[in-house]
């Protein structure tokens, strides 16, 4: 008896087991990946709650349209169990068939993800209570629809023609249970701090959405006096079919909709993330302070093409995170880097931070004093403070007690130090100059003796330092340097973030508050960033001249690519693809169901005298307006729920002090998804309508009153 009820309604069962099997795999291998990759739950909950709806609507329709055989088998005199088995079993048995499959496969495909991930999977409870859930659900409607189906009067279960019945209280509470947990699910997910909550949403609000769409079209009103509009409208408001078939598109664009505007929301800030993480391509760490960075990166590209040094201080107060840079090379090293970034502002303004006096470089390994005059037997002494490589201030002694040229040893500045100050003291001398390699630290100078002069004091004076900052710090006059002293500030205009520290902070040049420095703060990082085509040589001195391990975007970017809310993004795709299989799948189910109908139809509207192609004409006009509700339904909805459905669920992760997700319409994703689906609408119910309609004849009315 099983076998001959399936064989009697041979595609509408495929139909029904192709579409458990969908909705089973899809669920049971999305849920087991989340679990073992211990995703946000919400994108797999989508596809698992959709899915169970879709196939559990689907089975019903399918029992629906055996309502005929189960009339004429009470005809027939069958009653009791026997009855119950013929009108129920052949789907009972179709239900547990696709989902048993289906869940095989699903373990199959979870696993193939783990190992994507790296990570070891295995069976857990969670997939066995979707398996069993989706089952019984699949169950429950068929049994109850079965029911209602045996209950019916005679006379109307005989009749070919499909008609709006009075829905059931069950149905009615059903629906209205539908609508009001969407919007409480949307209100609580706002404001609940239970997980769960913005975890059921999306899939609740979808198919929120689309019951209102098909209480809409269950008033659509009699249309026009044209063939095509005659019979869509009559279709809509007399055949509930069509309604539940847009219900589901609907909710599945909802769906699309949500899911890949998050995933590309979040992609895109695991890059943002990753790039201002990171600083650049690779970054060589310098545990010695900011002048040996600074300097490194002058010796080994002493032209600024491959290099730039930068130092990031991380306080605990957002106002007191800064980063220096040496805005020279900004736009040469990293401009292409930072582009797409939250810091791509900063380059307009990286000519104005430039435009600021830098350090007093030397780099020797002795000082020189040329002395014009001293009187004989006295001795004079310059003494020059420098910042040294080790990242620490010394100072060196020159004695002179003769006229000409006087060296003394200058250690620490093998790679670069910085003058602090030039002071003359002891006899009275005169000086043509003193010099450290190729740099003139002090020109012509007389000394008269006595009391210490300070020749040279190497400073910030002048205006004050010029800042980018952040939008939401307040505005301040002061901020601490590299070092710790305060300064002066002038904020010339704001970046969206900044580098290594994130969404709040300073940005300011290096090479300025290096001038007078007198070291670095303990909570300072030094680093110089490299281009990610830097010749081997240069990267070779620069580990010479004290860099340490490098760090590059590629590590960075692969550790944001392994949170649980990056897995989340690849199964947000899967998801994406699994509720546009269930939605065309139940699309073709509902159409395979129609081919019977439209070739009586056909048959009729031909024997009324109405010609094939008037008839086709007409099909195309209705195929065309299911088409067009999709579309202005789906957008209406995308529109009005993605943001809400996106803003609490947890996307991203990995970083604390990253730049905030921005989620906003995407127009580009949004009109892809909705098109995508209206088409795929129009294009199948045409092809069916018209297809399946085109050899009736006036002879099939009597097979289908058979």
């Amino acid at each position: 008896m099983l076998l001959r009820g399936i064989r009697a309604h041979l595609l509408p069962s495929l139909a029904t087991l192709a579409l458990a099997f969908v909705v089973s795999a899809g669920a049971v291998g999305v849920v087991g990946a989340s679990r073992v990759g211990q995703t946000p739950g919400a994108v797999a909950a989508m596809l698992a709650l959709y899915g169970a709806v879709a196939l559990a609507e689907q089975s019903a329709r399918t029992v629906v349209d055996r309502s005929h055989d189960v009339a004429l088998a009470r005809l027939r005199g069958l009653t009791g169990a026997r009855l119950v088995t013929f009108a129920a079993g052949p789907l009972l048995a179709v239900s547990l068939v696709g989902i048993t499959l289906g869940s095989v496969v699903g373990v199959r495909f979870a696993g193939r993800i783990a190992d994507g991930w790296g990570i070891d999977y295995s069976l857990g409870t969670r997939e066995v209570v979707v398996a069993v859930a989706i089952l019984i659900g699949a169950w429950v409607t068929i049994a109850l629809v079965a029911a209602a189906v045996i209950r019916r009067p005679l006379l109307e279960a005989l009749s070919v023609s499909p008609r709006r019945h009075p829905t059931s209280w069950i149905t009615t509470f059903l629906e209205l249970f539908v609508v009001v947990a969407a919007c409480l699910a949307l209100y609580e997910a706002h404001r609940s701090e239970a997980s769960w909550v913005p975890t059921i949403a999306p899939a609740l609000v979808a198919l929120g959405a689309g019951q209102l769409v098909m209480w809409v079209l269950a008033l659509t009103p009699r249309l026009g006096s044209r063939l095509g509009l005659s019979l869509t409208s009559r279709r809509l408001r007399r055949d509930p079919d069509p309604g539940s078939v847009v219900r589901v598109l609907v909710a599945a664009t909802v769906l699309l909709a949500v899911t890949l505007t998050g995933a590309r929301a979040a992609a895109q800030w695991r890059d943002d993330a990753g790039r201002l993480r990171a600083g650049g391509p690779i970054a060589v760490p310098f545990k010695a302070g900011a002048l040996r960075a600074y300097a490194a990166a002058h010796d080994a590209d002493p032209r600024g093409r491959w290099l730039m040094a930068a130092v990031a201080v991380d306080e605990l107060s957002p106002a007191d995170r800064r980063v220096f840079v040496d805005s020279h090379r900004w736009n040469a090293v990293v401009g292409d880097f930072v582009t797409s970034t939250s810091v791509a502002g900063a380059g307009d303004h990286m000519a104005a931070l430039a435009d600021q006096p830098g350090p007093m470089m030397m780099r020797a390994d002795s000082l020189e004093v040329d002395v014009t005059s001293i009187r004989a037997g006295t001795t004079g002494i310059v003494a020059v403070t420098f910042l040294s490589d080790e990242g620490f201030p010394r100072t060196a002694r020159v004695h002179v007690t003769h006229p000409g040229t006087t060296t003394g040893a200058l250690g620490h500045c093998a790679v670069g130090c910085s003058v602090i100050s030039v002071d003359l003291r002891g006899a009275a001398f005169d000086l043509d100059q003193v010099s450290a390699g190729g740099t003139q630290l002090l020109g012509s100078t007389s000394y008269p003796g006595g009391h210490t002069q300070h020749a040279l004091v190497v400073g910030q004076e002048g205006e004050p330092q010029a800042a980018l900052t952040t939008p939401d710090l307040r505005p301040a006059a002061t901020l601490d340097g590299i070092d710790g002293t305060t300064h002066q500030i002038r904020v010339l205009g704001s970046v969206g973030a900044v580098p290594f520290v994130g969404r709040a902070g300073s940005l300011l040049d290096l090479g300025h508050v290096l001038r007078g420095a007198i070291g670095t703060v303990a909570s300072a990082s030094a680093v110089v960033v490299a281009r990610a085509d830097t010749p081997a040589s240069v990267l070779a001195q620069l580990h010479k001249d004290g860099g340490g391990t490098p760090a590059t975007y590629a590590a960075v970017a692969d550790r944001l690519d392994h949170t649980p809310q990056a897995r989340a993004d690849s199964l947000a795709l899967l998801v994406a693809i699994g509720a546009a299989l269930v939605a065309l799948t139940h699309l073709l189910a509902w159409l395979a169901g129609q081919v019977g109908r439209r070739r009586a139809e056909v048959a009729g509207l031909r024997a009324a005298g109405i010609r094939p192609r008037r008839v086709r004409r007409a099909y195309v006009v209705e195929a065309s307006i299911l088409a067009a509700v999709v579309l202005v339904a789906a957008a209406i909805a995308a529109v009005a729920t993605t943001v809400p459905l996106l803003e609490p669920m947890s996307l991203v992760g990995g970083w604390a002090e990253a730049p905030i997700l921005r989620l906003e319409i995407r127009p580009l994703t949004l009109a892809t998804v909705v098109i995508g689906v209206a088409a795929v609408t129009a294009l199948l119910c045409a092809l069916v309508f018209t297809r399946f309609g085109r050899g009736a004849r006036p002879a099939a009315l009597r097979s289908a009153d058979q």
